[in-house]
């Protein structure tokens, strides 16, 4: 028979597994909750890949493509593309930033639209850098 202290302890080692593992649970679920949030639709991460998808499916940008880009104009542009006033920039302003060998005309509509298109813009090619990266 059982001694009541061998009890207590198995008692209180299960109660406290139970009890540690509701709060792990609790906490699985809030993270798989969390998880929907930022991969769900609508997303940054949905956002950004969807931009890149257009890049690929519909600009036609290829990943050879993105290859040429070997001094950083992915990332010059990026850069330009998140700052909060660069729909604001007149042309002149905005060809200090304009990429080397970029087009122009298709430079200066990224950078007049709105800020959360642009940041996906930006990711997207922030994306498209990584897989430039990756290649070499």
């Amino acid at each position: 028979m059982m001694e009541l202290s061998t009890f207590l302890i198995i008692f209180l080692v299960g109660y406290t597994l139970g009890w540690s593992s509701n709060i792990t649970n609790k906490h699985k679920i809030q993270k798989m909750k969390d998880r929907d949030k930022v991969i769900g639709p609508g997303s940054g991460i949905a956002l950004i890949t969807e931009e890149r998808l257009e890049q690929i499916d519909k600009h036609r940008i290829r990943l050879f493509q993105d290859k040429q880009w070997l001094d950083f104009q992915l990332t010059d542009a990026v850069g330009t593309l998140i700052l909060s006033t660069c729909d604001k920039f007149s042309d002149e302003e905005l060809t200090n930033y304009l990429p080397d060998g970029w087009d122009k005309e298709k430079f200066f509509k990224m950078c007049r639209k709105p800020y959360l298109e642009r940041l996906k813009i930006a990711g997207g090619l922030l994306a498209a850098e990584i897989d430039r990266v990756n290649l070499d």
